[in-house]
């Protein structure tokens, strides 16, 4: 991974006041030329990996409270996705027929099923 560069307290102030005035994430990075939002790029790190990305070759550190309050600022809440049970092939040749036995139906009796 290349090494990134550090922000200077000028950039580092410019993120944290442009969102008061209403710009979004991309538009504060595109005006400060960084990547504002890591977690957009890989949704399943934690906090404790992006506050490891944010602190490497950094003097201040930052906490795992402080990344995990700013993502929760910017929407990003973490979620636990759902299990879901494989099809066995039983079941896939059962839908498979029941679908055979329906050529007619439109995309509106489709949708009813679903």
């Amino acid at each position: 991974m290349a090494r990134k560069r550090q922000l200077t307290m000028e950039e580092r102030q410019t993120m944290i006041t442009l969102p008061n005035i209403g710009l979004t994430y991309r538009e504060i990075g595109k005006k400060v030329n960084v990547s504002v939002i890591n977690s957009f790029r890989d949704r399943r790190l934690t906090g404790e990996q992006l506050q490891a990305q944010l602190n490497s070759g950094r003097n201040k550190q930052v906490s795992v409270s402080t990344v995990k309050r700013r993502l929760r600022a910017a929407g990003l809440t973490g979620r636990v996705a759902a299990r879901k049970q494989l099809l066995r092939c039983q079941n896939k040749n059962k839908r498979l027929a029941w679908a055979m036995k329906h050529p007619q139906w439109t995309t509106e009796d489709w949708k009813k099923v679903l």
